[in-house]
């Protein structure tokens, strides 16, 4: 967290439970910061004038499909599958998935001692990884629908339906209450948002209700013994229309005074995200609401502090990583927002060198973002889009991937791109386009709010590039594909601040086969200052 120090950022959202609480952890894998883990981060930010809140994944499920591990595997879901949303008897789950578990639960205790065992005796990671999808308790399901099976993710969440669960949660709260020094406690509703058998969410909304009504008065118990408050935060999926169909109902939790703050969005649409209905459900009943942005979304996975431990040493720490960032936050911010949630900013899979600390962007100042570079998007879906089957209940519906036939003529779509920026604020504006194979670029018209864009930008220098050896700031040079990306200069003032209108027409090649699809992977818009 030194990284932290210095920095706009001004409050901690600790995830101290992504399958257990913190008090639960082996506390031999941690010796350095046993026995109390969770207390250096509040003396941390105690230390800098930072609130500190702990956080709850509601219901992680990386146990679906991630090699079995102590951590995925807690002893309160190995002891009671009868909670689980998977439709699995107890014989089912002692013939079939129980064996699956405990099998790499002992590899990964092997491997462990990696020092005391012959390198040739256990599996490497990669063929560990192989093992554990080959013999995946649903590995039909994986092979039919692949990683954005809902199947393949929800079967080891737990159901809010049952009681049991519920209860489960409740001593969690009260647990940190007991046990912290804490400003508030966040409920995490996007990791994973699956909580009840499908085709059951909206019929168990009032129970869901009743359980965050419980988290309230808890939360107002220890408040009253502490002698200040003690706030709940809630983060919640991209709209409240999301919300409902996974069984989630945050507009009863604000106008009955339950939470105090609303995090909204999954992080991952953050050009789609319809802010405003949040704002406007925040305002009218004053609740604070701050719009978040996911790290695990390629366009953010630049700069300090590493995503990844493993990614390559950082060099330049250039401000133009940043690009995407800062569109997204300077959009929050003219929709309303009271605050920046950054999820995840930080390394993962281990520790960070001191050389790879860094800083965070800067974002708490919209007059400081309106003046930057900035980098939009249409916002995608899977495989673009980072989640899977894990996230995507969570997240807006995406515009794209497109693929377009011209079997019977001429195949068109529209798009809307959001923006932040004036129109006079804009010098150089850039349409970057990103198509699956080789396209026949004369086959391809673009128009921007009614104005062809061949023709508006052949009165700049109309200029198609190709960006595979000279990727613009913001475009990363990995993900799920790198081909045929181009680029189209066009004049600043085409473009409007707010929803702009983006229309693609594909004409029928003149040789090959037009059944053929087109298929469009990514839009995004640079847009930069003199």
């Amino acid at each position: 967290m030194k990284y932290l120090e210095g920095t706009q950022v001004n409050s901690i959202f600790y995830n101290g439970h992504t399958n257990e609480p913190d008090w639960e952890f082996p506390t031999e894998k941690i010796a350095v910061l046993a026995p109390n883990p969770v207390k250096h981060v509040v003396d941390f930010a105690r230390r800098n004038g930072m609130e500190f809140f702990y956080s709850i994944r509601m219901n992680d499920t990386h146990a679906a499909y991630f090699p079995p591990n102590r951590g995925y595997w807690v002893p309160f879901r190995l002891q009671h599958p009868e909670l689980l949303l998977g439709y699995i008897s107890q014989e089912h789950w002692e013939k079939k998935y129980l064996p699956w578990v405990m099998k790499f639960i002992r590899l990964e205790e092997q491997r462990a001692q990696q020092g005391k065992t012959p390198s040739n005796v256990l599996p490497s990671e990669s063929e560990l990884r192989r093992q554990v999808v080959a013999e995946n308790p649903l590995k039909d399901v994986l092979d039919r629908r692949g990683l954005a099976s809902r199947d393949l993710w929800s079967w080891p969440a737990y159901n809010y339906a049952l009681e049991g669960t519920r209860a489960h949660f409740l001593e969690v709260v009260e647990g940190i209450c007991q046990r912290y020094d804490v400003d508030g406690v966040e409920l995490d509703w996007i990791r994973m948002p699956m909580f009840f058998k499908l085709g059951e969410q909206r019929r168990n909304i009032p129970i869901m209700n009743d359980f965050v009504h419980q988290v309230r008065r808890r939360l107002d118990h220890f408040a009253q013994q502490k002698g200040r408050p003690i706030l709940l935060a809630v983060r919640v999926p991209d709209s409240m229309e999301l919300c409902l169909a996974v069984g989630l109902d945050p507009e009863t939790w604000t106008e009955q005074g339950w939470v105090d703050l609303l995090m909204a969005g999954s992080g991952l649409m953050p050009f789609s995200i319809p802010m405003k209905e949040w704002v406007e459900l925040g305002q009218r009943h004053e609740v604070p609401v701050y719009g978040c942005l996911d790290r695990i979304h390629p366009l953010f996975r630049t700069g300090r502090p590493k995503f990844d431990v493993r990614d390559p040493a950082i060099t330049n720490d250039d401000p133009s990583n940043y690009d995407a960032v800062r569109a997204a936050a300077h959009r929050f911010w003219q929709e309303g927002v009271d605050g920046i949630y950054l999820y995840d900013w930080h390394t993962h899979h281990g520790p960070t060198d001191p050389e790879d600390f860094g800083t965070v962007p800067r974002l708490a100042e919209p007059a400081e973002l309106a003046h930057g570079n900035k980098l939009y998007q249409v916002d995608p879906d899977f495989p673009v889009r980072p989640g899977q089957g894990a996230l995507a209940d969570a997240c807006y519906p995406a515009q794209i991937p497109r693929a377009l036939t011209t079997v019977s003529g001429v195949a068109g779509v529209e798009f809307t791109l959001n923006v932040s920026d004036a129109p006079n604020s804009i010098d150089q504006a850039i349409l970057l386009i990103q198509w699956k194979g080789d396209v026949d670029q004369r086959r391809v018209r673009w128009t921007l709010n009614g104005t062809a864009v061949s023709e508006a930008s052949s009165e700049h220098g109309r200029e198609w590039m190709d960006l595979q050896s000279g990727f613009p700031p913001g475009v990363e040079r990995s993900g799920p594909s790198q081909e045929s990306w181009i680029g189209l200069q066009l004049p600043g003032n085409l473009i409007r601040k707010g929803p702009n209108s983006l229309e693609l027409s594909v004409e029928p090649a003149q040789q090959g086969d037009p059944s053929v699809p087109v298929e469009l992977l990514q839009v995004r818009l640079s847009t930069s200052r003199a």
